[in-house]
């Protein structure tokens, strides 16, 4: 186990990263599926919006896992602006 931080300043931090990182979109929706059933066939996928990318590479790997990919569908993101 880590070792705790020593001073306010690096806890605060550490506790910012720990809940960034639980939200994160695909380990997010890959949590969710945990104890989901798979669909009987393989899915048409539509994923839209700024986390559509990690979520549906989340979803697409929870398919493989399952023996299934996806039969088609739509990404629609927001591309890097920056």
């Amino acid at each position: 186990m880590p070792r705790p931080p020593s001073d306010a300043r690096a806890l605060l931090e550490s506790l910012f990263r720990a809940g960034v990182a639980a939200v994160a979109p695909g380990p997010a929706l890959t949590r969710a599926l945990r104890d989901a059933i798979p669909p009987a066939q393989a899915p048409i996928v539509l994923a839209l919006g700024k986390a559509a990318p990690a979520m549906l590479e989340a979803y697409v790997a929870w398919l493989g896992a399952h023996g299934l990919a996806p039969r088609g569908g739509l990404l629609v993101s927001p591309g890097d602006r920056g």
